[in-house]
C-alpha cells in the first residue's frame, strides 16, 4: 500500500472516530443532561448566542440537515468541527500530510507484526461484510494504523459518511459562505500510537471472534441517533463494563482509560480553550462527536464550569 492511499485512508479513519468513542456511567449532578437531545445553547453575559452539536458521523442515506441544526447554523456565523479536508489540502496541509505518513510507516510489515494467517483471517472478515478496508499485509504500515481502519470501518448498507451531520453542515455552511475551522489535526493519532503492542494484537483477536455483535451494537447507535432517542443512546456510550465486553479481560481496564481519558477527557480539555475564544469573538456552532458532549468530563459540564450557560434547545 502507497503512502498517498495510506494517508487518503487514515484521514478518512480520523472522521469516522466519533463512531468509536464510548465511556462510562452517569452521575446524579448531570444525567438529566441525557434527556436533552443533541443541540444545546451556549450562552454568557454580554456574549451572542452559540450552539453545541454532537453528531454521529455518518447517515442514513438520503437524510438531510435537521432543522433544529439547520437553525443553529443559521443563526451562527462560523461551525467548527474536529477536522476538515481543507487541514490536508495546499501549501498549509503539507506539514500535516508529511508528519501523517511518518507516523504512518513502521519498518517491518503488517505481516511481520500480525502474521500472515491473521490479516488472511481479518480481510476475510471485512470483505463478508461489505467493507472496502484491504489489508495489505505486505505494507511497512504501523499496527496500530491497520487497527484504527478495522474498528472504524462500520459498513451498513442503509448508511453513509456522505450523509453525516458534519457533512451536512459543512456543505450548508459553504452554501451559505460561513468560515468552517477545525478543532484538531493530528492529535488523535498519538493516542493510537501508544497502544502498546500486546494489547493491540489481543484487540485484534478480541475483533476476529466478536465482530458481529459489535457491529450490530453500532449500528443500534446509529439507530438511535437517527431517531432522537438521546436518553438511551447517551446510556449506551456511558456505559463503562459494555464499552470493553468483547476485549480481553486482562486489558479491559487499559481500553477503558484509552477511551474514556485518551480520546475522550484530553480532547475535550484541549478543545475548550479554542471553544471559549470562538464563542466570545462571535455567534459560533461547534459540532463534534456525541459522546464529547455528555458526562462529567463532557463538554457541557466543562462549558458550564466556565461560566457558560448550556441548555437543550428543547427547553426552548
Amino acid at each position: 500500500m502507497n503512502r498517498v492511499r495510506q494517508t487518503c485512508l487514515l484521514k478518512w479513519h480520523l472522521f469516522l472516530l466519533g463512531i468509536f468513542l464510548f465511556f462510562w456511567n452517569v452521575s446524579i449532578a448531570w444525567a438529566n443532561d441525557a434527556h436533552g437531545g443533541f443541540v444545546w445553547q451556549v450562552t454568557a453575559p454580554n456574549q451572542t448566542t452559540s450552539y453545541l452539536i454532537g453528531t454521529i458521523h455518518t447517515g442514513k442515506k438520503g437524510s438531510t440537515l435537521h432543522p433544529d441544526y439547520a437553525q443553529a447554523l443559521q443563526h451562527s456565523r462560523l461551525l467548527v468541527v474536529e477536522s476538515r479536508e481543507e487541514d490536508w489540502q495546499g501549501v498549509d496541509g503539507i506539514a500535516n500530510v508529511m508528519a501523517l505518513q511518518a507516523m504512518i510507516h513502521d519498518e517491518k510489515s503488517l505481516h511481520a507484526h500480525w502474521g500472515e494467517k491473521r490479516v488472511a483471517a481479518l480481510n476475510r472478515l471485512l470483505s463478508q461484510h461489505g467493507s472496502a478496508v484491504v489489508l495489505d499485509g505486505d505494507a511497512h504500515i504501523a499496527p496500530w494504523m491497520a487497527y484504527m481502519m478495522m474498528v472504524t470501518d462500520y459498513n451498513f448498507a442503509e448508511y453513509s459518511i456522505e450523509y453525516g451531520v458534519d457533512a451536512l453542515l459543512n456543505q450548508a455552511a459553504k452554501k451559505q459562505q460561513k468560515a468552517v475551522l477545525s478543532l484538531e489535526t493530528l492529535e488523535p493519532i498519538v493516542a493510537f500510537m501508544q497502544i502498546p503492542k500486546a494489547v493491540l494484537l489481543r484487540g485484534v483477536d478480541s475483533s476476529l471472534q466478536h465482530y458481529e455483535p459489535a457491529l450490530q451494537e453500532q449500528l443500534k447507535l446509529l439507530q438511535l441517533y437517527q431517531h432522537e432517542n438521546s436518553r438511551p443512546f447517551v446510556q449506551e456510550i456511558l456505559d463503562q463494563k459494555a464499552a470493553v465486553r468483547y476485549l480481553a479481560a486482562q486489558d479491559q481496564s487499559f481500553w477503558q482509560a484509552f477511551l474514556y481519558e485518551d480520546l475522550l477527557a484530553q480532547r475535550n480539555r484541549a478543545w475548550m480553550p479554542k471553544m471559549e475564544r470562538h464563542f466570545k469573538q462571535q455567534p459560533t456552532t461547534v459540532a463534534v462527536g456525541a459522546a464529547h458532549l455528555f458526562g462529567k468530563d463532557g463538554l457541557i459540564v466543562l462549558l458550564r464550569e466556565r461560566g457558560f450557560k448550556v441548555e437543550s434547545v428543547l427547553a426552548h
